[in-house]
């Protein structure tokens, strides 16, 4: 499993006390251990009958999600190897009374089906299916996941092609972990395109520590680390930020809409900005709109300034912030597999 991308402001979480000497002692909370993911605790899978070859071939790949890209052609959906594969949702007795006895309805038994689980599946599983199986139904567009699960470093590592890219939106709108000192853990997200930080105390060094994070890997791929695709940076009510982080905003090639309304960065100085120039003309658009980053992603499916291509089918990976095991934070990420030919361009 990868190292876990644990967001955790040491300096928030430092007391200063004295002791008999009058010497100055600083005591520092670390930060919880991550606590078991859903999957960790799956109870076995009983199959009733013998699955295809297929599901044996799925399992054999899932702990290699992020080499996938080598298969050159993906397989056609099948059901009953996802049924073998994911559990079934637990249904509630009484929606299957009504099912039983809505006798006019002339549906056949799999879309009587509860559904598969797919939040409590392995997020490798999820990925291995995502990178195979095509097309894939709806149910499997939305995966919850924390910002501090183990193997969502792991999705981060998947190679776009011409056929298939991961798409990453975080959001951590009023998150008190989130400062210049821990931003850095963020440059681990490749995939990022839409980051919401509103109402965070983070600066214009924190922008800095993203902006370096731009680099290219020493190995032989020569692959590109860092949040060079991030197109939508919400930063409202960030009273830290002002007109010094407009230079540090242009260092990000494909950044398009940037939302810095209650900031100390003026609009003159906004508009007399290169890297800014197109602000009169979105901030009555949907990109600044106070809406969740979940609509953005809906947003990419037509085209605009933002997306310039066209996104036919996609997978959203997301996970709502909450205090699981105070004070473990947890936030939210959203991965939409795309298949469009056009990513080749």
């Amino acid at each position: 499993m990868s190292q876990p991308i644990v967001l955790w402001d040491a300096q928030r979480h430092t007391n200063h006390v004295f002791d008999d000497a009058g010497i100055s002692i600083a005591k520092t909370i670390l930060a919880p251990p991550v606590p078991p993911a859903p999957y960790d605790t799956e109870p076995p899978n009983n199959l009733r009958t013998v699955p295809p070859l297929a599901y044996f071939c799925i399992r054999a790949l899932t702990p290699y999600a992020d080499q996938l890209h080598h298969l050159q052609h993906p397989i056609p959906f099948r059901r009953d190897v996802i049924r073998a594969l994911i559990p079934s949702k637990i249904v509630p007795r009484d929606v299957l009374v009504a099912r039983k006895q809505d006798s006019r309805s002339k549906i056949d038994s799999d879309t009587l089906c509860s559904g598969f689980d797919v939040q409590s599946t392995d997020p490798r599983l999820w990925a291995t299916i995502a990178q195979v199986m095509h097309p894939l139904p709806a149910e499997f567009r939305d995966y919850e996941i924390p910002l501090s699960d183990g193997h969502l470093p792991l999705l981060q590592q998947v190679p776009s092609r011409e056929n298939f890219s991961f798409v990453t939106l975080l959001a951590l709108p009023g998150c008190g972990e989130v400062s210049d000192e821990t931003i850095g853990v963020i440059r681990r997200l490749n995939t990022l395109i839409a980051l919401d930080l509103r109402g965070t105390s983070i600066g214009s060094y924190g922008l800095t520590v993203l902006a370096r994070g731009l680099s290219w890997s020493d190995d032989e791929l020569q692959s590109r680390t860092g949040c060079w695709g991030l197109r939508i940076l919400r930063l409202h009510s960030c009273t830290n930020i002002g007109n010094e982080a407009l230079p540090i905003l242009s260092k990000f090639p494909l950044l398009s809409s940037i939302d810095l309304r209650f900031t100390r960065c003026t609009r003159t100085r906004c508009l007399q900005t290169s890297c800014c120039c197109w602000l009169h003309t979105l901030l009555k658009s949907y990109l600044v709109s106070p809406r969740s980053t979940r609509c953005f992603a809906q947003r990419a499916r037509t085209p605009s300034p933002t997306f310039s291509l066209f996104v036919p089918d996609h997978i959203r990976i997301q996970a709502t912030r909450f205090q699981a095991q105070p004070p473990h934070i947890l936030a939210r990420a959203e991965t939409l597999p795309a298949y469009a030919p056009e990513l080749a361009a």
